[in-house]
């Protein structure tokens, strides 16, 4: 489902998100929530060349609230039976 928005939804107490599979073409997107998760655990991609790296070796997803970006998750797979998550970022104003 590359670049639509998946009509999987998680509904537990009222909340929806949803998850579109991020492209190239998201990369602004992903610099974004990327940028915003920074801090001094979590070593952030911050620039257009290593966010586009990132957008081709791992399967990354966007997810919203609403029509609100909010925040990232991805795996990478490494073979036909491994694979692993290398990313979650959520805005800080939806944390909890």
């Amino acid at each position: 489902q590359s670049g639509r928005a998946s009509k999987k939804e998680t509904t537990k107490f009222g909340l929806i998100l949803r998850f579109k599979r991020a492209t190239q073409a998201d990369w602004e997107t992903v610099l974004f929530l990327e940028k915003s998760a920074n801090n001094r655990l979590y070593y952030a991609f911050t620039n257009e060349k290593d966010v586009k790296e990132y957008l081709s070796k791992s399967v990354v997803y966007v997810v919203y609230k609403s029509k609100t970006p909010i925040g990232t998750v991805s795996y990478e797979i490494k073979n036909k039976d491994h694979a692993y998550f290398d990313g979650l970022t959520v805005l800080p104003k939806f944390r909890k």
